[in-house]
């Protein structure tokens, strides 16, 4: 997801200043992890962007799809590009 943040404001990932614990709650990240079989949209707003991500790995950024391999894992609650 920074990735693809960084890559909206032309930016290197290392000059991103912000996290994305800042404007989400991990929590939500576990949970939709463990929901697998459902289909499900996750939208939030972070710095000048809204982002959604879909039960099916896609990831977009301010409505552009940016990302098509998007994976949660639930021990972690982190997402992975791959």
């Amino acid at each position: 997801m920074v990735e693809a943040l960084a890559e909206a404001d032309r930016l290197d990932p290392y000059e991103v200043e912000y996290t994305l614990y800042e404007h989400i709650n991990p929590e939500v990240l576990t949970q939709l992890a463990g929901d697998e079989g459902n289909t499900w949209e996750f939208t939030f707003e972070v710095a000048d962007h809204e982002v959604t991500i879909t039960s099916d790995g896609q990831l977009f950024v301010d409505g552009v799809l940016c990302r098509t391999d998007l994976t949660l894992h639930q021990s972690t609650a982190t997402c992975t590009c791959g």
